[in-house]
Formats: structure tokens, sequence, C-alpha cells
């Protein structure tokens, strides 16, 4: 078996990429449509992470609120997400599509304590290749995940993922 700890090479690097993104735009595909929204969420000098990883727990943190937010209404939360560290002031952006739901999105958007948060209604058209794009820039830009063997997208948990048999 081959040792996973070496680095692909850039011609696989690319392939991953271009497989990846074809994965995560026909998840997008499946299951958001033209009306859902797309949350940006950014962070402020003063808390800005440390490191990746810590900006991955504020981002599930913020997630979890949302969630508790829209179970109070009897509502569910299904997203995908994608974070985005290559800024030019050093900042990671989270952009998160989530399914539309009676919800306040501006009480979502809200709830966001480190910086900047936006909310804008999604408009697919021609499909979701432009907006895998958008989620996965980072590794777009550079031709290969940004972390060896990291997820460059992270989906909620019930989304229907095409090309795998369902359970039950």
């Amino acid at each position: 078996m081959k040792n996973r700890s070496i680095k692909s090479d850039s011609a696989r690097q690319r392939l991953n990429l271009y497989q990846s993104l074809g994965k995560l735009a026909h998840v997008l595909e499946a299951n958001f449509t033209t009306g859902d929204t797309l949350v940006t969420l950014a962070y402020d000098g003063a808390h800005r992470p440390r490191s990746r990883e810590l900006a991955a727990c504020y981002l599930r943190d913020w997630l979890e609120t949302v969630r508790g937010l829209r179970s109070e209404q009897g509502q569910g939360l299904r997203y995908v997400y994608g974070t985005d560290c290559g800024q030019e002031d050093g900042g990671p952006i989270h952009r998160v599509v989530l399914v539309a739901t009676d919800c306040d999105v501006a009480a979502m958007v809200a709830l966001w304590p480190y910086g900047r948060a936006s909310a804008e209604r999604l408009e697919l058209g021609d499909g979701c290749r432009e907006l895998a794009s958008l989620l996965m820039r980072e590794a777009v830009e550079a031709g290969h995940a940004p972390v060896p063997c990291g997820r460059m997208w992270v989906p909620s948990v019930g989304l229907e993922r095409p090309g795998r048999p369902h359970a039950g």
C-alpha cells in the first residue's frame, strides 16, 4: 500500500482537485436551489484565529448555534461550507450554503461574533460549478488542496450525495 504521508505529484493533485470540484457541484445541484442562502463569514483583526483548525472550531460553534435557532422553530439545518484562508489580509473567510427556511437570515448572520457577516440569496442559473469554485476558491487558485489530504469542503449530515447508495 502506498504511504499516505508522501505528497502526491502535481498532476495527481490537479486531478484530485478536479474530482472534488465535480463532487461538490453535484452535491450542490442535488440539494440546493435558487433562493437558498449563501452566508459569508469573515474575521476582524481582534478575532483573527491563530490557525486553520481554530477557524474551523469557530465555524462549527456558529453552525451549532444556528442549528439551535432553527430547531426552536421546528426546522433542520442543511449546509455545505468551504473555508478560504488565502485572503490578502490573512484572515480566513467561511462561505456557507444553507437551505432556505422561514428562519430569519438576519438573525443567523447576527450570531457571528468574530467580524463581518453577510448573506445573499442564491441565483444558481445554469448550474453549481461556479458556486463550487467559490467555495473551493483557495484550492482552485493554488491548483491543489491547501492542506495535503485535507477536506476542501464539508457537507452536513443528511444531504443527498449523488452517486452513493441510499441507506435505509
